[in-house]
């Protein structure tokens, strides 16, 4: 499993809360994608997010489960992770 496969900062004066999406030929049925960033589930949760203060940074971890039952063989995936922030608080 990937850790700390990428990282998402704050670099505004603002609290912001973070969310996250897989998406595209991630939404596989056979494939299954997990995203976690400070100990939060971000997705496939719905509703999961993290806040983060001023000048903090979390580490996003990414895990990929297949199907034992994928029987397609070689497949190009062209997905994507949506990271969306939203200011919960200014200075």
């Amino acid at each position: 499993m990937p850790e700390d496969l990428f990282t998402v900062t704050n670099n505004s004066k603002a609290f912001y809360t973070v969310t996250m999406t897989a998406g595209g030929s991630l939404e596989h049925p056979h494939l299954e994608v997990s995203l976690v960033a400070g100990g939060v589930e971000l997705y496939p949760t719905d509703g999961g997010q993290v806040t983060l203060e001023p000048g903090e940074t979390v580490a996003v971890t990414v895990s990929f489960t297949v199907d034992e039952d994928w029987s397609e063989g070689t497949t190009n995936l062209t997905g994507y992770i949506r990271v969306t922030s939203e200011v919960v608080e200014t200075p």
